[in-house]
């Protein structure tokens, strides 16, 4: 799990279900590791997860089982949104005296359970499934919500101080590959190109139709030696008439 803690790129929020697919996309080029495991001292937010579904409902044990304290989750749209946390025992005046700050939106609001209360500037998280190729995902995004309402256009700019969470799409460095930008033509050799140029010098008006409009001249080849350098002959006028 250290591998995402490493990576070059800043921190992340999939803000929508193209930037799950570029991260389960990036997870199969390699771009991004896969993970196994959701250790709780790895997450933060900035911090998205790429889990691989191999069995049912096992991805989706393994982010609820993070080591963190979420609310039920709240259908978002292919979304399902998750708050922390925190117990506040049977002290019910707990929550009055240690009030969460209120939110600027109701985007991210959910519901909570008995004696629970939203961790004041903690986190939250959202998990999509998507498939690429045969292979299905699940993408989790670690967030804190103050920090995520620019992409919504519920404020300009970031907070003095916030973290900017970038979206994945807009990131180069975890855009896969598509088969037309892996393929490199190989450099053709000088020789070649010389010959070539020299069989159009020699026929440039006629073209064969079965060579895809190439030139019909010989391609000559390379010179070896006086036996391939041109001949100079001298006028026929300076050899006398011979008369059988």
């Amino acid at each position: 799990m250290d591998e995402i803690r490493h990576l070059r790129h800043p921190p992340l929020f999939v803000r929508d279900a193209s930037d799950a697919q570029v991260m389960a996309e990036a997870a199969v080029a390699g771009l991004y590791p896969i993970s196994q495991s959701i250790p709780v001292s790895h997450v933060e937010s900035g911090v998205v997860f790429v889990v691989k579904e191999s069995g049912v409902s096992s991805s989706r044990k393994m982010h609820l089982n993070d080591g963190l304290d979420w609310s039920p989750a709240r259908s978002c749209g292919r979304f399902q949104l998750y708050r922390q946390v925190r117990h506040i025992g049977l002290d019910p005046h707990r929550a009055l005296r240690e009030p969460a700050p209120p939110e600027e939106c109701s985007m991210f609001k959910t519901k909570l359970r008995p004696n629970t209360m939203l961790i004041p500037n903690g986190l939250a998280k959202r998990s999509i499934v998507v498939s690429t190729g045969t292979s299905t995902f699940r993408v989790i995004s670690y967030f804190k919500p103050h920090q995520v309402y620019q992409h919504y256009n519920l404020r300009s700019s970031p907070r003095p101080g916030d973290l900017v969470l970038q979206r994945p799409s807009q990131l180069r460095m975890l855009q896969a590959p598509k088969s037309s930008d892996s393929f490199i033509p190989s450099p053709c050799p000088s020789e070649y190109l010389d010959r070539h140029l020299v069989a159009k010098q020699v026929s440039t008006s006629q073209c064969c139709p079965c060579t895809g409009g190439e030139p019909l001249g010989h391609v000559l080849p390379p010179p070896l030696g006086w036996a391939n350098q041109p001949v100079l002959l001298p006028p026929m006028s300076r050899f006398p008439a011979f008369t059988l």
